[in-house]
């Protein structure tokens, strides 16, 4: 009897694993039955270590308020994996799973009423039933005391039998629909507006059918051994409440053996549930992530040790994408002059415009500039290209055939270096797209066609031009 306790409190923990996964997805039934089930075994722990040695009454407001929660209980368990097979129904049938406000608040209220508002409702009428105030077995602790009539049939007994009844019924029609599209399931429990996947989907399937066969059995076995004796008759409320404040007190040595087995095998039902659980959601793959979430955690916070990644966590870095809309630069005059240059338009030809200076007058045109480069006040690259208009596209070209590239001695047309001839030939051309070697403005794409691109050609005439 020894093994009581920790298997009371291991039932306990265990149980809360599987919550933060269910908690996220807003389970409300799984988490309902998870906190019972936390609560349940607590309270077994504990009484199997008051209670361990003896039947004295130490606290008699923890066995009253316990006794209350184990009645609840009994009801509260079924009504938990009904709430989880209804849905599970739902999800697998070719209803639609709405996911509306109004939807999920009916089903949030729908499922709390049931897996809370009921079992308090149960544990409200035990008193009708309740021919003493608590017994204190040994070893065991505190156990409800239950006149048994036809009354506690139906205020203990029924609706758990009931509510397992409902169940075996919503996962019979679940599983009927599963085999009519078992070839296509995974797909329509992604388009069901729900986020259970086919793995959790089959896992909560049959971790509540567990529930149900374990807890059902073990209730009509209770059932069955305290009606097999004989039912009271309910007589009057006085009759059955006549003494009232009587705390029944058994030891071990007044127990026959055969009472101490059953009493024994009811103990366990609660702690194996427990574990029935935790075979099926404390070992998922959510779940295992978490473990290790929490151990980093616990490593960096209490131990204070460095942790690096593992390979394949580090996130890769991605290209920049410019969404801004750019200016394209047509000409440019390094004169100095207040002057806005025209519009771009498009060439005639598709030759290279030559630099002749009798051709200067029109533009596209090539200015020269013999005033030193030293006292020119150039403008910064962003504002050119704000102040600079932009025109429609009225005319395409292949994708290769244009590109921004700057060849020749000058890294940036807007900031060259000095040459030794004083000036600057500056002019429009369109270059192949397999440039050997050409730089990007970040903002020169042009407005609703990136496969057309202005060419800024920038060299140095020394002799020719003199």
């Amino acid at each position: 009897m020894s093994s009581l306790p920790a298997a009371a409190f291991i039932g306990a923990i265990v149980v809360l694993f599987p919550l933060p996964a269910h908690w996220r997805a807003r389970n409300v039934a799984t988490v309902s039955l998870i906190a019972w089930l936390f609560v349940v075994n607590i309270i077994y722990g504990v009484n199997t270590v008051v209670w361990a040695h003896s039947v004295e009454n130490f606290v008699p407001v923890w066995c009253d308020i316990t006794t209350k929660i184990i009645i609840g209980s009994s009801s509260a368990l079924p009504a938990c994996t009904l709430c989880i097979c209804k849905h599970l129904e739902l999800v697998a049938s070719s209803r639609s799973v709405n996911s509306t406000h109004a939807d999920k608040r009916r089903r949030l209220i729908f499922e709390l009423v049931m897996c809370f508002g009921v079992p308090a409702i149960l544990m409200a009428l035990h008193y009708i039933v309740q021919g003493h105030r608590f017994d204190i077995v040994e070893q065991f602790g505190c156990e409800p005391a239950t006149y048994y009539s036809l009354s506690a049939v139906f205020i203990v007994w029924f609706f758990p039998l009931l509510f397992a009844t409902i169940t075996m019924l919503y996962a019979a029609v679940a599983f009927h629909h599963f085999l009519r599209r078992r070839a296509s399931f995974a797909a329509h429990l992604a388009n069901s507006n729900s986020s259970l996947s086919a793995n959790r989907y089959f896992r909560l399937m049959a971790m509540s059918l567990a529930e149900m066969v374990w807890g059902t059995s073990f209730t009509a076995y209770t059932l069955w051994a305290n009606v097999s004796p004989g039912l009271e008759p309910y007589v009057s409320w006085d009759f059955v409440h006549a003494d009232f404040s009587r705390v029944g007190q058994y030891p071990t040595i007044i127990l026959s053996a055969e009472y101490r087995q059953q009493v024994l095998l009811l103990w366990w039902v609660l702690p194996a549930s427990a574990y029935i659980f935790f075979l099926f959601f404390g070992i998922g793959t959510e779940t295992i992530a978490g473990y290790r979430r929490v151990i980093t955690w616990i490593r960096r916070t209490v131990f204070r040790q460095t942790i690096d990644p593992p390979l394949g966590s580090l996130p890769i870095p991605e290209r920049p994408v410019h969404k801004k809309p750019a200016s394209i630069f047509t000409s440019i005059d390094l004169s100095g002059d207040d002057q806005t240059p025209p519009s771009y338009s498009p060439p005639t030809d598709r030759k290279i415009f030559p630099s002749s200076p009798a051709k200067m007058s029109t533009w596209p045109t090539v200015i020269m500039n013999p005033t030193p480069l030293d006292d020119l006040d150039l403008p910064s690259p962003s504002a050119a290209s704000s102040s600079l208009p932009v025109t429609p596209r009225r005319w395409s070209f292949p994708r290769s055939s244009r590109r921004w590239s700057f060849s020749g001695p000058y890294p940036s047309p807007l900031h060259p270096q000095r040459h030794p001839s004083g000036s600057v030939v500056v002019q429009v051309e369109r270059t192949p797209r397999a440039s050997s070697k050409s730089y990007v403005y970040p903002d020169a794409s042009y407005p609703g066609d990136d496969a057309i691109m202005t060419t800024i050609l920038v060299k140095s005439e020394i002799a020719d031009m003199v």
